[in-house]
């Protein structure tokens, strides 16, 4: 096995020579002022999207959920022209029935807006779909993947990075949320689109939030810590009931007047979050999306005017 020792991986340093990626630094939506401009941002809804032009799911019909929302950047997002942005969705109707995992399979969507076609406003969908947590960029890191830009190659061909690289190189190669860099991947390096195509960004499910942890009665909703080893969750206090209902209530349980069984009814899921809200010891992230745990993957297609986008992800 050819060792890769002649390059450091030297992760969150500069280095001359290496390729550079983008991590966004982000606020939990709901925590800023209403929004007024457009703004690079995961989940929530889109700011400037003509309402005909927000995708429907080919397989199931249902009106896609907005993912991201990512303005040009000649560095870390190159969409060609000053002005245009990549609006990226997927269909959250029927989980593991719509091939949302697949690029262009119709049950993901990636848009790339001229500036003249970005309206004012935010824009929600014209029906029904699942909503998904919103995380605001407020700044982008940028920091170092260690890979020279004539090995940017390697990894998308399996046969010479695992036979180049040591697992643990591999598994070195920063996870998460970014733009720029070489992907980060859950499964195949070669599932992604040849050439011209080139890779863009990851999207991890989570977030990472500046400030302070949201608390369950802030959101409503649990929250999941991993601290110092341990693991709970905390969920909002229920409200308490007057004295005569709750009596009512355990009699009801002790001597129910039906069968305490009910008959299974599918109702469709109204979110696209598993858990939402994650506290860990360095920080703390919201969930902006759910790919099965896993991890999705955008390529660019920059030789053609408008470029084109392709989604796809993993787990």
């Amino acid at each position: 096995m050819e060792a890769a020792s002649n390059f450091p991986l030297g992760f969150g340093e500069k280095t001359v020579g290496t390729m550079r990626y983008y991590e966004p630094l982000a606020e939990f939506g709901p925590r800023r002022p209403p929004q007024e401009s457009l703004v690079d941002k995961f989940g929530g809804l889109p700011w400037g999207l003509d309402p005909a032009a927000w995708p429907r799911c080919s397989a199931c019909g249902g009106v896609q959920t907005h993912l991201a929302q990512l303005s040009h950047h000649p560095e870390r997002l190159d969409l060609g022209e000053p002005g245009r942005v990549l609006l990226l969705f997927m269909c959250y109707h029927d989980p593991g029935g719509c091939p949302s995992w697949g690029a262009g399979e119709g049950a993901n969507a990636c848009l790339i807006l001229e500036a003249c076609r970005i309206g004012v406003g935010l824009t929600p969908p014209h029906g029904e779909a699942p909503t998904a947590l919103e995380a605001v960029v407020v700044d982008w890191a940028e920091k170092d993947d260690g890979i020279p830009p004539e090995r940017y190659g390697d990894f998308f061909d399996e046969s010479v990075l695992y036979g180049r690289y040591t697992v643990e190189e591999i598994c070195a190669i920063p996870h998460g949320t970014k733009l720029g860099g070489v992907p980060s991947w859950e499964q195949s390096s070669e599932q992604g689109p040849p050439p011209p195509w080139r890779f863009a960004l990851q999207l991890s499910e989570w977030v990472d939030c500046l400030g302070p942890p949201p608390e369950p009665e802030e959101i409503g909703r649990p929250v999941s810590y991993e601290i110092g080893g341990r693991r709970w969750e905390r969920r909002p206090a229920a409200p308490r009931r007057p004295f005569a209902e709750e009596i009512l209530s355990k009699l009801r349980a002790l001597f129910p007047s039906r069968p305490p069984w009910k008959p299974y009814v599918h109702e469709p899921r109204r979110t696209v979050e598993e858990t939402g809200f994650f506290v860990r010891d360095d920080g703390w992230s919201v969930q902006t999306a759910d790919f099965a745990y896993g991890t999705a993957y955008v390529f660019l297609r920059t030789d053609r005017d408008p470029p084109e986008a392709a989604l796809f992800w993993q787990r």
